[in-house]
């Protein structure tokens, strides 16, 4: 029997390939088509474990032939990924077209997972037409920077795409929410399953978008990322749950992110 690790959405660093079933949120592809930076088709130039100190995983070299969000038609974007099972990793194949859901990092390169319903586009041909008609009805996107672009400001991105951006101290676990959820299991296989979710009450000491220094916010996060009684830098972004959810990627502890702060007083209107 196939253990489970709880992995939502993001690409995680791992030390080395787990064998572990990869758990995902159920988000309907319309709402991540809208939530994530990146969407495109192409073809799988190369796939290796990447060799980035910075970075521990898989890396695939990827020729958009499709662009729909965030890249351009004939560019090369290299893609990050996580290993398979625990990491929720995609597994591309060399020479496959997939269509792929993605985020942007410092150094230009788009991050995906299973959870972000990237796929083999044999898989999911129709998802071809949906795609262009949403991209029709969203406004346009910067691009993913390549050796010709420009590059896009993280920080700047952070405030335009999360709903809340604050500092915070964690006062306790309020309650938990239920929401359904996926199981991608190693042999390819989906089960439908209902995830309990935490939220937590937050005292906000200050505050760039969205709260009011002073009051209290609940936010949704895992388990074992927040400890009572610290305080967190705390970017929040809308999720299925129908209330603000902590992005895991940037949520720190305060004391451990001096400069991010220093760089957003120095934007605050």
């Amino acid at each position: 029997m196939n253990s489970l690790c709880f992995v939502i959405g993001a690409v995680l660093a791992s030390q080395s390939p787990v064998p572990c079933d990869c758990l995902c949120l159920d988000i309907a592809a319309r709402d991540m088509f809208e939530a994530l930076p990146a969407a495109f088709s192409g073809t799988v130039l190369s796939f290796a474990e990447s060799n980035d100190p910075s970075f521990k995983g898989m890396l695939a070299t990827i020729q958009v032939e499709q662009a729909w969000k965030g890249v351009r038609a004939g560019q090369v974007v290299t893609v990050a990924t996580g290993y398979e099972g625990i990491d929720c990793g995609v597994s591309f194949k060399r020479d496959s077209v997939y269509v792929v859901f993605g985020s942007r990092t410092r150094n230009g390169w788009v991050t995906t997972s299973l959870c972000d319903d990237t796929i083999a586009l044999r898989k999911n041909v129709a998802i071809v037409d949906s795609l262009a008609t949403w991209a029709q009805l969203s406004p346009a996107e910067p691009k993913v920077r390549d050796s010709t672009a420009t590059y896009l400001d993280p920080l700047q991105d952070r405030l335009s795409k999360c709903s809340h951006i604050l500092v915070g101290k964690v006062l306790k676990r309020a309650r938990d929410v239920e929401t359904k959820g996926q199981l991608a299991k190693r042999d390819g296989s989906v089960a439908s399953i209902t995830i309990k979710r935490p939220l937590w009450l937050v005292q906000v000491e200050r505050s760039w978008k969205g709260a009011k220094r002073g009051s209290k916010v609940e936010v949704a996060y895992f388990e074992s990322r927040f400890e009572e009684g610290r305080e967190y830098l705390i970017y929040v972004k809308p999720s299925s749950l129908g209330i603000g959810e902590a992005d895991d990627q940037w949520t720190r502890p305060a004391n451990e992110s001096a400069a991010e702060i220093r760089a957003l007083n120095s934007r605050k209107p």
